[in-house]
């Protein structure tokens, strides 16, 4: 996998009721597959993000994803939110593993993460290798309750 950053720009969302300041509910659902040229090797993340601005200049490639850079990692007024599907450990970042999903608030440090896997019709957690070369339907549910 030839290291990108692919940004999909959309017209804004409204993620607060503008008469009583609620936030709304979210529900996005998506799939891909990942081939890598080198699988052993793995690949830096593929992440669903929602970001304050279009305007992400200065962000950097591979670890940072595109969104972030040295510099402003942790700046709450950068407003970002991100799903991350992370097929490389990264010490600098405290990953869990090599394999693994995580939700991260305005940093590449996770506030939360799992190993990447999913539930069977028995509710039964699955192992999942995200640079398998399978097809992979996420969904993204956010309720504002």
């Amino acid at each position: 996998m030839t290291p990108i950053s692919f940004h999909a720009t959309f017209s804004p969302l409204r993620f607060k009721n503008s008469s009583n300041g609620e936030a709304f509910s979210l529900f996005a659902s998506f799939a891909f597959t990942i081939i890598l040229e080198y699988p052993k090797l793995g690949s830096h993340d593929l992440a669903f993000t929602i970001a304050s601005s279009k305007d992400l200049r200065g962000a950097l490639p591979r670890q940072y994803l595109g969104l972030l850079n040295a510099s402003n990692i942790g700046n709450f007024s950068d407003h970002l939110f991100a799903v991350e599907f992370d097929m490389i450990q990264d010490f600098e970042f405290q990953d869990i593993n090599d394999n693994h999903i995580g939700i991260n608030i305005n940093n590449m440090i996770s506030n939360a993460s799992a190993p990447a896997g999913y539930y069977s019709d028995s509710s039964t957690k699955q192992n999942l290798t995200l640079k398998s070369g399978i097809r992979i339907q996420a969904w993204i549910d956010y309720n504002s309750m």
